[in-house]
């Protein structure tokens, strides 16, 4: 089976060679939606926030992760 999967590689390697030499491919054009890129970033960078503001207040109000209280009991002398 690796042997199969290398041969492929090789003959689709071999294709795009001859193929760029021969002139068959001309130019890659990449174009990249900036707009839609920096809606998406601004779309899970608020929900981060949102995420760590909902912690935060999970955390103020007592509740730990997972709903169960720790099992370690506190060090001396140290507030609950």
């Amino acid at each position: 089976m690796r042997n199969l999967l290398a041969f492929f590689a090789a003959a689709a390697l071999t294709v795009v060679g001859v193929g760029w030499y021969l002139g068959w491919f001309r130019t890659v054009n990449i174009e990249l939606n900036t707009t839609k890129i920096r809606e998406d970033l601004n779309k899970g960078g608020q929900k981060v926030h949102q995420l760590l503001e909902n912690r935060r207040k999970d955390r103020a109000e007592g509740k730990t992760d997972g709903g169960q209280e720790s099992s370690e009991p506190a060090p001396p002398g140290s507030k609950p």
